[in-house]
């Protein structure tokens, strides 16, 4: 029902500027591992309307589910053309950021991200294939 798209995943580095709400539980300056990901329904025409509204507010509603560790998921939209079928759309881009004292913690903090992130779209899936029709 889904597809994912490209991930952007940088690698570690020194976060000097480290939000307040994830400073807090570090000493020091933490590393921070960050990337995106843009999700979009196979069926493009999904994409073009409001499924698409729906689909980001599941994710956020979603995501707030999620037990607070060193992460951020900002849920947001990019415009897009689907030349397949020639009609202006968006995909749903979920940013991510995760944080560690060393580079092993901060990857903990994203495999843990991406494990609530996978939970929450299958969730959001179970959801809109119980109200949608195919």
């Amino acid at each position: 029902m889904l597809s994912l798209d490209a991930c952007g995943l940088r690698p570690p580095r020194t976060d000097t500027e480290t939000p307040d709400i994830i400073r807090h539980n570090f000493e020091s300056d933490p590393l921070v591992v960050h990337g995106r990901l843009a999700i979009f329904f196979r069926d493009l025409e999904w994409n073009t309307g409001g499924r698409i509204d729906s689909l980001s507010k599941g994710i956020h509603d979603g995501l707030r589910r999620t037990p607070n560790i060193p992460a951020v998921v900002a849920v947001g939209e990019w415009k897009n053309h689907f030349t397949v079928i020639n009609k202006d759309g968006h995909t749903v881009t979920l940013r991510f950021w995760a944080w560690g004292k060393t580079e092993e913690d901060a990857m903990a903090s994203l495999d843990f991200t991406f494990g609530a992130i996978h939970a929450c779209l299958r969730w959001v899936c179970d959801g809109m294939k119980k109200a949608w029709p195919k």
